[in-house]
């Protein structure tokens, strides 16, 4: 039998990320660009969302507190499909306009994210590889639904997704979908001081309103919103030293 180059190339790298995913054995998979560590989906697989809420509140920041099976998860943030949409955008920005992109161009995304995250679903034979991950967010979706944000990759045909949109029953359980989770990012030593330079000033200010009315870094309270408070914050340590 005789392989095309390209379709041997996306086969050797379908078998080096499905081995590089299973070698993750760390509990942190991936430290995003907001500072948050991210947990290994897989860790935590084989729960109702019902489970999950009666250990983890579905606020998106309030830490966990007990254990889901026999996994200790004090401290860890059940994260929201807003949350899990900026972990994906990471990975293909194209995802944040929709919350879902399918298809061969996004083959080598998927198997990236594949290989920061171990899958909790994988099939390989002779001619393909397919893997898969999915995990409840904190997120409700209509009736008795909540989102499943996911990602899978595959080969001969390569194909890649990456999806917040899917949604299923609070009550069903499965092997393949586990929970995500994360550790916040560590507080800064002053809030106040956007850019980091050591000061609170005319820069900070700016990236403040630019900000206005939406979450982020500049939403110094941390009540998911960037406004008054956060402003009348900024001003109260305004200058040099003052962090």
């Amino acid at each position: 039998m005789h392989f095309r180059p390209t379709t041997f190339i996306i086969a050797s790298l379908a078998a080096t990320c499905a081995t590089a995913a299973f070698a993750q054995s760390g509990v942190i998979a991936f430290t995003d660009s907001q500072g948050r560590q991210w947990r290994q989906v897989d860790s935590t697989t084989g729960h109702t969302w019902n489970a999950v809420a009666a250990v983890c509140p579905t606020d998106g920041v309030t830490p966990c507190s007990g254990v889901l099976g026999v996994v200790q998860v004090d401290g860890w943030v059940w994260a929201t499909q807003d949350d899990v949409l900026e972990l994906f955008a990471e990975f293909t920005p194209a995802v944040a306009k929709s919350g879902v992109v399918s298809g061969p161009q996004y083959f080598f995304p998927g198997f990236s994210f594949l290989g920061t995250f171990n899958p909790t679903f994988s099939v390989q034979t002779t001619f393909s590889t397919e893997l898969g991950l999915w995990g409840w967010s904190s997120t409700t979706a209509s009736g008795n639904s909540a989102y499943v944000p996911g990602v899978t990759a595959r080969t001969n045909p390569a194909d890649g997704a990456l999806s917040v949109l899917p949604s299923s029953s609070r009550n069903e359980s499965s092997l393949a979908r586990g929970v995500w989770l994360y550790k916040p990012a560590a507080a800064p030593s002053c809030p106040a001081d956007l850019n980091n330079d050591g000061s609170v000033g005319a820069a900070d200010l700016s990236a403040l309103l630019g900000a206005w009315g939406t979450g982020g870094a500049a939403d110094i309270n941390r009540n998911g919103t960037v406004g008054a408070e956060d402003l009348s914050i900024m001003l109260a340590a305004w200058g040099t030293g003052n962090c």
